[in-house]
């Protein structure tokens, strides 16, 4: 399968894989979000950082290029507004709200904060599979 962007060697990981008709959450700064919005930080050239913001182990160059979203949970709209506390969601007034399901690409969800890392399939558009956008701040 081919991906949206570029990746790194041994990526997406094993333990990566489709997500089956459910919702994910993508901080975004506009209420319009467009395909920029859903780039990784290697895509947007970012280096990777040699220490993480959260004070765990910096991402590795798989995780630095994929899409940093959440499994929508039962509460979607208070989950993205919880997450918009975080420092490093301070610039992000909104939340996409995004329906995806196995062709949407590979996914590693962390099953205890819910953080999904997406390396999206090539022709897959997160624009045009957005339900709602709603403002977090």
């Amino acid at each position: 399968m081919q991906y949206k962007e570029v990746l790194p060697e041994q990526c997406p990981p094993n333990d990566a894989h489709p997500l089956n008709d459910c919702v994910v959450i993508r901080m975004v700064s506009s209420s319009e979000p467009d395909d920029r919005d859903f780039e990784s930080h290697a895509a947007k050239g970012k280096p990777i950082p040699v220490q993480s913001r959260s004070g765990k182990a910096p991402p590795d160059a798989c995780s630095w290029a994929s899409c940093s979203t959440y499994l929508a949970g039962d509460k979607p709209v208070a989950q993205a507004k919880a997450l918009a506390l975080l420092p490093w969601f301070k610039k992000f007034n909104y939340a996409a709200f995004v329906s995806v399901n196995e062709d949407a690409g590979a996914a590693r969800v962390n099953p205890e904060s819910r953080h999904v890392d997406f390396w999206f399939f090539h022709g897959f558009e997160p624009c045009k599979s957005i339900r709602s956008v709603e403002a977090v701040r």
